[in-house]
Protein backbone atom coordinates (compact mmCIF):
# COMPACT_ATOMS: atom_id res chain seq x y z
CA UNK A 1 0.00 0.00 0.00
CA UNK A 2 2.81 2.42 0.92
CA UNK A 3 4.72 1.57 -2.26
CA UNK A 4 1.61 2.17 -4.37
CA UNK A 5 1.15 5.62 -2.80
CA UNK A 6 4.83 6.43 -3.42
CA UNK A 7 4.44 5.27 -7.02
CA UNK A 8 1.27 7.32 -7.61
CA UNK A 9 2.61 10.44 -5.87
CA UNK A 10 5.79 10.18 -7.94
CA UNK A 11 3.85 9.99 -11.21
CA UNK A 12 1.83 13.07 -10.30
CA UNK A 13 4.90 15.04 -9.17
CA UNK A 14 6.90 14.16 -12.29
CA UNK A 15 3.98 14.87 -14.63
CA UNK A 16 3.43 18.30 -13.06
CA UNK A 17 7.16 19.09 -13.29
CA UNK A 18 7.22 18.13 -16.96
CA UNK A 19 4.25 20.40 -17.66
CA UNK A 20 6.12 23.26 -15.93
CA UNK A 21 9.06 22.56 -18.27
CA UNK A 22 6.84 22.97 -21.32
CA UNK A 23 6.00 19.37 -22.17
CA UNK A 24 2.65 18.08 -23.34
CA UNK A 25 2.04 15.32 -20.78
CA UNK A 26 -0.07 12.18 -20.82
CA UNK A 27 -0.12 10.55 -17.36
CA UNK A 28 -1.62 7.35 -16.01
CA UNK A 29 -2.86 8.87 -12.76
CA UNK A 30 -6.33 9.12 -11.25
CA UNK A 31 -6.24 12.90 -10.93
CA UNK A 32 -4.99 13.46 -14.49
CA UNK A 33 -7.71 14.26 -17.06
CA UNK A 34 -8.97 11.15 -18.85
CA UNK A 35 -8.38 12.85 -22.19
CA UNK A 36 -4.67 13.09 -21.29
CA UNK A 37 -4.09 9.44 -20.33
CA UNK A 38 -1.43 7.51 -22.29
CA UNK A 39 -2.39 4.70 -24.62
CA UNK A 40 -0.64 1.34 -24.67
CA UNK A 41 2.64 1.09 -26.53
CA UNK A 42 3.40 -2.38 -27.86
CA UNK A 43 0.86 -3.77 -25.38
CA UNK A 44 2.03 -1.84 -22.28
CA UNK A 45 0.64 1.38 -20.85
CA UNK A 46 3.43 3.73 -19.66
CA UNK A 47 3.09 5.88 -16.55
CA UNK A 48 3.90 9.06 -18.47
CA UNK A 49 4.45 10.15 -22.05
CA UNK A 50 5.93 13.64 -22.40
CA UNK A 51 6.50 15.51 -25.66
CA UNK A 52 7.76 18.88 -26.76
CA UNK A 53 9.14 20.25 -30.03
CA UNK A 54 12.49 18.52 -29.49
CA UNK A 55 11.86 15.17 -27.86
CA UNK A 56 9.38 12.45 -26.96
CA UNK A 57 9.86 10.56 -23.71
CA UNK A 58 8.32 7.65 -21.87
CA UNK A 59 8.61 7.57 -18.07
CA UNK A 60 8.08 4.33 -16.19
CA UNK A 61 8.07 4.95 -12.42
CA UNK A 62 9.03 2.01 -10.21
CA UNK A 63 9.84 1.45 -6.56
CA UNK A 64 12.78 -0.57 -5.28
CA UNK A 65 10.39 -3.53 -4.98
CA UNK A 66 8.92 -3.40 -8.49
CA UNK A 67 11.64 -2.43 -10.97
CA UNK A 68 13.02 -5.97 -11.29
CA UNK A 69 9.67 -7.67 -11.92
CA UNK A 70 9.20 -9.62 -15.14
CA UNK A 71 6.34 -7.27 -16.07
CA UNK A 72 8.50 -4.15 -15.69
CA UNK A 73 11.37 -5.67 -17.66
CA UNK A 74 8.94 -6.64 -20.43
CA UNK A 75 7.59 -3.08 -20.44
CA UNK A 76 11.09 -1.67 -20.80
CA UNK A 77 11.92 -4.04 -23.64
CA UNK A 78 8.71 -3.00 -25.38
CA UNK A 79 9.33 0.72 -24.84
CA UNK A 80 12.94 0.31 -26.00
CA UNK A 81 11.60 -0.95 -29.35
CA UNK A 82 9.57 2.27 -29.57
CA UNK A 83 12.85 4.17 -29.12
CA UNK A 84 13.62 3.38 -32.71
CA UNK A 85 10.88 5.90 -33.49
CA UNK A 86 12.57 8.67 -31.46
CA UNK A 87 11.32 7.90 -27.95
CA UNK A 88 13.66 7.82 -24.98
CA UNK A 89 12.42 5.81 -22.01
CA UNK A 90 13.32 6.64 -18.43
CA UNK A 91 13.11 3.96 -15.77
CA UNK A 92 12.49 6.22 -12.78
CA UNK A 93 13.40 4.66 -9.44
CA UNK A 94 11.52 6.41 -6.69
CA UNK A 95 12.45 6.55 -3.02
CA UNK A 96 15.30 7.92 -0.96
CA UNK A 97 18.59 8.02 -2.80
CA UNK A 98 20.39 6.57 0.21
CA UNK A 99 18.16 3.48 0.35
CA UNK A 100 18.47 2.95 -3.40
CA UNK A 101 22.26 3.27 -3.33
CA UNK A 102 22.79 1.06 -0.28
CA UNK A 103 20.50 -1.61 -1.70
CA UNK A 104 22.44 -1.56 -4.97
CA UNK A 105 19.25 -0.78 -6.87
CA UNK A 106 20.88 1.73 -9.24
CA UNK A 107 23.51 -0.79 -10.30
CA UNK A 108 20.89 -3.53 -10.71
CA UNK A 109 18.69 -1.21 -12.77
CA UNK A 110 21.64 -0.28 -14.98
CA UNK A 111 22.39 -3.99 -15.45
CA UNK A 112 18.78 -4.70 -16.43
CA UNK A 113 18.79 -1.87 -19.00
CA UNK A 114 22.36 -2.42 -20.23
CA UNK A 115 21.32 -3.78 -23.64
CA UNK A 116 18.40 -1.39 -24.05
CA UNK A 117 19.75 1.39 -26.25
CA UNK A 118 16.87 3.81 -25.69
CA UNK A 119 16.32 3.29 -21.92
CA UNK A 120 17.94 5.45 -19.24
CA UNK A 121 17.88 5.03 -15.45
CA UNK A 122 16.73 8.00 -13.39
CA UNK A 123 15.90 8.75 -9.77
CA UNK A 124 13.12 10.73 -8.13
CA UNK A 125 13.29 11.63 -4.44
CA UNK A 126 9.93 13.13 -3.51
CA UNK A 127 11.09 14.20 -0.06
CA UNK A 128 13.70 16.45 -1.68
CA UNK A 129 11.76 17.20 -4.88
CA UNK A 130 14.82 16.05 -6.86
CA UNK A 131 14.92 14.30 -10.21
CA UNK A 132 18.20 13.04 -11.67
CA UNK A 133 19.10 10.93 -14.72
CA UNK A 134 21.96 8.48 -14.18
CA UNK A 135 22.46 6.84 -17.59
Amino acid sequence: MRDQKLHDDSILFLAEELVKRGYNVLADHGSWPLSNQPIAINGYKPDIIAMNSFERCIYEVETSKSYQSRYTVNQLVSFNMKGKEDFTTYLVLTGSEYKLLVGGHFLKAQTITRNMEYVRVAHLDLARSEYQVFT
